[in-house]
């Protein structure tokens, strides 16, 4: 993976065909910086005695934070079997105080702390910001603090009103499918609006799967940029460069994320090669956008598969 930054001029979100034509700014690679770590707690449900099964369902009350898949894995039994026995639950609206029916057909957690995946990556810098549509985008930071590469990294975003009567919930998965011991990257997620003004919001690491480098599934790549072009007072830069590899690659992704002065998550945009057959060079252009604020730097990170 390969990290190039660039700190670029300053201003608005709506693009016009004609702003790209701003003086190119002179890409500089930005050294690889060691993180400081802040992890993201992960709540952990209390260690309330569940009852033995019965011929009548178990009733449980959605608590402030609480998703329907981690209720499912907490009562062991499956997410389907949640929802068919609540249909009227909408899973992305989680209202505190709701009652669910738990189907009786299963056994109670041996573990009542338990944790999903032995596997837990920290979660840093947690930016969630509110759209003119009304909607929210959230970006969080994933690193991979261990000497393990894991691979379809998924997290867990939350928005919720201020006395968290209501909980909106949802996954998303790393735009890059790799995560190579000690790299971060950032994923990112939308939530449609209306979603409450103002909001708190909260991040979970979820799961991920071992990767193991030597299997070759992923090939060396090297990103180099020719030119970014900032517009709309830095609210927009346009970065177009190559990428070689030194074997042919059929698939490549290039992820390029936006942090504003304080070095916050506003942006977030992945390109993914067309290649009509596998090939060692290519182009791209990518156009970052920030959902609020200015671009003050810019990280490009990539991957691809033979």
């Amino acid at each position: 993976m390969l990290f190039l930054s660039s700190c670029v001029p300053s201003g608005q979100l709506t693009l016009p065909d004609s702003v790209f034509t701003s003086t190119p700014v002179t890409p500089t690679i930005a050294p690889t910086q060691t993180p400081t770590i802040t992890s993201t707690p992960t709540p952990r449900l209390t260690s309330t005695p569940l009852p033995s099964p019965t011929s009548t369902p178990r009733v449980h009350t959605i608590k402030s934070g609480e998703t329907l898949l981690g209720i499912a894995w907490f009562y062991n039994v499956s997410l389907d079997e949640l929802k068919t026995m609540n249909p009227d639950v909408n899973p992305n609206i989680m209202i505190v105080g709701t009652d669910l029916l738990i189907p009786v057909a299963t056994l109670a957690p041996t573990n009542l702390t338990p944790e999903p995946t032995p596997i837990q990556l920290p979660l840093e810098g947690l930016n969630c910001l509110p759209d003119a549509e009304g909607g929210a985008w959230c970006f969080v930071w994933v690193i991979n603090t261990s000497s393990e590469a894991y691979e379809n990294v998924t997290i867990s975003f939350n928005l919720a009103d201020l006395q968290a009567s209501q909980v909106f919930s949802s996954h998303n998965t790393s735009p890059l499918n790799i995560l190579l011991a000690g790299e971060k990257i950032a994923v990112a997620i939308y939530f449609p609006g209306p979603v409450p003004q103002p909001f708190q919001k909260s991040a979970q690491f979820v799961s991920a799967v071992p990767y193991n480098p030597e299997s070759g599934r992923y090939l060396p790549i090297n990103v180099e940029v020719s030119s970014d072009i900032s517009s709309l007072e830095n609210h927009l830069i346009t970065i177009a460069g190559e990428f070689t590899l030194d074997n042919p690659a059929s698939n490549v992704t290039i992820v390029a994320v936006a942090l504003d002065e304080q070095g916050n998550l506003v942006g977030l945009r992945s390109w993914q090669s067309s290649l009509s057959a596998p090939a060692k060079h290519g182009e791209f252009q990518i156009d970052l956008a920030a959902v609020s604020g200015k671009i003050a730097e810019y990280l490009l990170f990539a991957e691809a598969q033979p």
